[in-house]
């Protein structure tokens, strides 16, 4: 599905052991779909490269159908969907089959699958080598708004560019979902709880918790200035945009 709309920024801001035996237990891992077809657990370099689009197909299809009927929904990405649906959807994706989300779908799972993709990533959105990079920029200038906006600019830009493609292009999703937050309840604050752990993977630590939260801050930093952030991207990288349909 093709994606053709864009708008403004926040002004606001396995392996498995088993014993011998004559019968070898296969791990859940080994048996998934190859990966030629496989979309959840692979890279986005490996997505990008066999889709060959800037983001990810499945990615473009479940924020379409978000975009169309999920803005004004109450909740949305903190209400569960259905653990069978989710598991059916993602076994079709992962099998290189064609999914209607129209007819197959609904709004809390599609959220859950978009969750569920990000979690899944072998490298996370923002990658764990990068973190000391954003989090020392963010400590030395959050409180000069304009600097530390330059700064982190510099760092989205050095990202692997399926990397930056990703978060750039679902920033620019979640900024017009929390345009919606008087009806879905769904604010920019709320957004980078939710998605700070799927774009910033902290590794377990003594102090995982307040690293996180710190992490959540720097996400919604990038949200609520994005516009300003974005501006003056690198050539080379693409402007993502976003679906002109009208919304229920």
């Amino acid at each position: 599905m093709g994606m053709s709309a864009s708008f403004p920024g926040c002004q606001s801001l396995s392996a498995v052991r088993v014993k011998r035996s004559t019968n070898r237990i296969v791990p859940e891992q080994e048996q998934a779909a190859p990966w030629t077809t496989s979309v959840f657990g692979v890279s986005l370099e490996d997505c990008n490269q066999k889709d060959g689009d800037s983001i990810p197909l499945v990615i473009k299809d479940l924020v379409e159908y978000l975009y169309m009927f999920g803005l004004k929904h109450k909740g949305l990405f903190r209400i569960s969907g259905s653990v069978h649906k989710v598991k059916i959807l993602k076994a079709k994706y992962d099998r290189g089959e064609k999914v209607n989300l129209d007819h197959e779908g609904d709004i809390d799972t599609v959220a859950s699958l978009i969750k569920l993709f990000l979690k899944d990533l072998p490298v996370g959105v923002i990658p764990e080598y990068t973190h000391a990079g954003f989090i020392g920029a963010y400590n030395a200038h959050r409180h000069d708004t304009d600097e530390c906006n330059k700064q982190l600019k510099k760092l989205i830009e050095r990202l692997p560019i399926a990397h930056s493609n990703i978060l750039r292009y679902l920033c620019t999703f979640l900024i017009k979902v929390a345009s919606y937050s008087e009806i879905n309840s769904m604010t920019l604050e709320n957004m980078s709880i939710v998605f700070g752990p799927s774009f910033f993977r902290i590794p377990f630590s003594e102090n995982i918790h307040n690293k996180q939260m710190l992490c959540n801050s720097i996400l919604l930093h990038i949200l609520c200035n994005y516009e300003k952030i974005s501006k003056s991207e690198i050539g080379s990288r693409v402007r993502f945009t976003l679906p002109m349909f009208s919304v229920f």
